[in-house]
């Protein structure tokens, strides 16, 4: 039988010491360690000597608080009196403004916390309350009655009055409901039937034999330009004013626009100044009239005019591919110069002249000229 020694471990507290003693039995070591006691009774000590240290520095001047951790560093250990060791002054007096700072202001935001919620619990503040309730009215069979008031602990239901109406307003059977009105009238003339705004309609024949018609679609029959749903009644033929011809991307309208005083033609500005934005953009090199109709070109007559029926100025290029096929356009007698788009200086602009097709910058005109306007869309 086999028979093996049980090392142990044994200790002792040692009282007067204030130590526990650790004995080894195999390495016949002892180790002394401090008591739960010493340990507390020395961490008490230097939490101590940190709130005094971190009194002087928050109510004593930098300057003592030199000569303290000189005195300290003389006369007694790291620990004993003070714990502060800096390597210069200029290091002490830094982290005593950020000690100044962190502590004052930790302290009176927590002041104002504390006197607000004191002020809501001390101060006479009034308060309101709200409830959940229904008000339901089905009958208005009582009539005005400016004095009576409903109350809502006996009224809630069954409450058959109110304060006021308007005179359309019909109450007679307890219920509400708009007052009708009957109207007619009778038009069994062209004056009649003028007198009110027509829409995709036009009358024909005058007194008491006009008659109101639907105006009639493209390739109708017409003798007027009233009877056309485009308002172009072409060799008795309803048509599109718009010509979309062999130049791409746009449509021609069917005649050159002009103010009254000056038949077929225009003046491109009111004045020879600038075209800026947002009436002018950058087109093929030169500034032109942008084709947005929501923008205002009033201080632009010719551009204006193409507004109003929908289109726009042509650029010098599309008004150069109409010269070029101009018979296909209803425009094969046009001789004369036509406004472009652009400009071609702070005071001129690009036209194209229909008897040729000359057009360049050298032949720019004012801007306050009259010439032709063809407008596209």
């Amino acid at each position: 039988m086999l028979f093996q020694e049980k090392k142990t471990e044994t200790s002792y507290k040692n009282n007067k010491n204030d130590v526990i003693l650790y004995r080894d039995l195999n390495k016949r070591e002892e180790i002394v360690s401090p008591s739960f006691a010493v340990e507390k009774k020395r961490h008490k000590k230097i939490l101590k000597i940190f709130f005094i240290d971190h009194f002087h520095l928050l109510f004593k001047s930098a300057a003592l608080n030199h000569l303290r951790i000189q005195e300290c560093k003389s006369k007694s250990k790291v620990g004993d009196v003070c714990n502060f060791n800096f390597d210069s002054y200029s290091q002490l007096k830094r982290y005593q403004k950020k000690v100044r700072l962190f502590t004052f202001s930790t302290s009176f935001t927590a002041a104002l916390i504390f006197v607000a919620v004191a002020s809501f619990q001390f101060l006479n503040i009034q308060q309101g309350k709200s409830a959940t309730f229904g008000w339901l009215q089905t009958d208005w069979s009582g009539g005005i009655d400016a004095v009576a008031t409903a109350i809502h602990t006996s009224n809630q239901n069954g409450w058959i009055k109110f304060f006021s109406k308007d005179d359309d307003v019909d109450t007679s059977s307890g219920e509400i409901k708009i007052s009708s009105t009957t109207d007619s009238f009778v038009t069994t003339s062209d004056t009649d039937f003028n007198a009110f705004a027509k829409t995709q309609s036009f009358v024909s024949g005058a007194g008491s034999a006009g008659t109101i018609y639907a105006q009639k679609p493209d390739g109708g029959s017409c003798t007027t330009n009233t009877e056309c749903v485009n308002n172009w009644c072409n060799v008795n033929v309803c048509a599109n004013p718009w010509t979309v011809g062999p130049c791409a991307g746009f449509a021609v309208y069917k005649e050159d626009s002009g103010d009254p005083a000056h038949p077929g033609t225009w003046q491109w500005k009111t004045s020879d100044t600038d075209c800026a934005a947002p009436q002018c953009l950058p087109v093929d090199g030169f500034d032109g009239l942008v084709a947005d109709n929501n923008v205002d070109f009033s201080l632009y007559p010719s551009r204006n005019a193409c507004k109003a029926i929908g289109g726009r100025l042509p650029t010098r290029n599309e008004l150069l591919c109409i010269y070029s096929n101009k018979a296909s356009y209803g425009m094969a007698s046009a001789t004369g110069l036509y406004n472009t788009s652009q400009e071609a200086a702070v005071n001129k602009i690009l036209t194209v002249r229909f008897s040729d097709g000359f057009s360049n910058v050298a032949g720019a005109w004012y801007k306050t000229s009259w010439w032709l306007n063809r407008c596209v869309k």
